[in-house]
């Protein structure tokens, strides 16, 4: 199975948060894996308002 690696950031300030990797396969892997990245890490969502991406393929359909 391939996988793609993927940085997740705070905005504004480009804030470095971690990194996951993700199936190859679309939105709703990537979707995933952002989600099990935030459980995993034990992080809250509380404060969350907008999970955003470039516009690569893969994330736009």
């Amino acid at each position: 199975m391939k996988e793609k690696r993927y940085t997740l950031g705070i905005e504004p300030n480009s804030v470095y948060v971690g990194h996951f990797t993700a199936a190859i396969g679309g939105a709703k892997a990537i979707k995933e894996s952002i989600l099990n990245f935030f459980v995993s890490n034990n992080m809250q969502l509380n404060g969350l308002t907008v999970i955003g991406c470039d516009g690569t393929n893969v994330n736009t359909g």
